[in-house]
């Protein structure tokens, strides 16, 4: 029976690890489609000196781009949860809205 309970709580690490990795990775990877499509047209618009095919390099450049996004994308999600988790427990609120016109405060 306690080997059981045990397994239980080990499957339910796993499945939320893999949950984290998955949403770091999908906001990773929406955050690199931006990226990239923004390092493509700058590298497109500007050819390096002697290369006639701009878009080749531009393309391998946003290629990178959104790999180590997605790559990284799980990272940059715990560290942030983190830092937030850190922020809440220092006794500070959380920032206020900006789309408020005082700022969030009354």
């Amino acid at each position: 029976m306690r080997w059981e309970a045990a397994s239980l709580v080990h499957l339910g690490r796993i499945v939320m690890l893999e949950l984290v990795w998955l949403v770091g990775a999908a906001a990773g990877a929406i955050v690199g489609c931006a990226h990239a499509i923004d390092i493509y047209r700058r590298c497109a618009r500007k050819p390096a000196s002697g290369h006639r095919r701009g878009h080749v390099r531009a393309a391998y450049h946003a290629l990178w781009t959104l790999a180590l996004w997605v790559l990284f994308g799980a990272y940059v999600l715990i560290l942030w949860l983190i830092g937030m988790a850190l922020y809440v427990a220092a006794g500070r609120p959380p920032p206020p809205a900006a789309d408020t016109p005082s700022g969030g405060r009354s």
